[in-house]
């Protein structure tokens, strides 16, 4: 899916997280026992002590496999949220990375396809409209660019973090 996995580093600086979040993204495998134990230490450092959070804080390398049951006991309430949050960190991460990938359209439809063909993604993804003309393909990577730029940009009003708010 991802050309590589998403660091709790960017996550972190990127989004709040709750453990429903951390559960919905390491059971669709976007993200490994090791994030979900780096951000819980990330929440539990910024006062968060749910018990949940605690526990998965104090998980050693060679307890990992412990994350999956300490997540199965977390309900998630709103999936439908949940996963659109997901899809915008990921196209996120995917687009700070695009400078380094020789076709990020390759990888676009990848995901596109990977994320279960959200909703969201249809003004830049593979079958946006910018692809049904003919013209300039600079100009057309410019025009997919920019519509996954203003997606990205309202993502960061409903989903970013509450410091980059302010």
């Amino acid at each position: 899916m991802l050309p590589e996995p998403i660091p709790s580093s960017f996550l972190l600086k990127k989004t709040d997280l709750s453990l429903a979040e951390l559960r919905w993204a390491f059971d669709n495998g976007l993200i490994g026992a090791q994030s979900v134990v780096d951000v819980a230490a990330a929440m539990v450092a910024k006062g968060d002590d749910s018990v949940h959070l605690v526990h998965l804080a104090g998980i050693l390398h060679s307890e990992l496999p412990e994350v999956r049951g300490i997540l199965e006991s977390i309900p998630i309430e709103d999936a439908e949220l949940t996963r659109r949050k997901w899809v915008w960190l990921v196209l996120s991460w995917v687009y700070e990375r695009r400078h380094n990938e020789n076709d990020v359209f390759d990888t676009i439809d990848s995901l596109y396809a990977d994320l279960g063909y959200p909703e969201e993604m249809v003004p830049f993804g593979p079958y946006a409209p910018v692809y049904q003309a003919k013209g300039d393909p600079t100009e057309m990577r410019e025009q997919v660019l920019g519509e996954w730029r203003r997606y990205l940009e309202r993502g960061e009003e409903l989903f970013g973090a509450v410091e980059s708010h302010t």
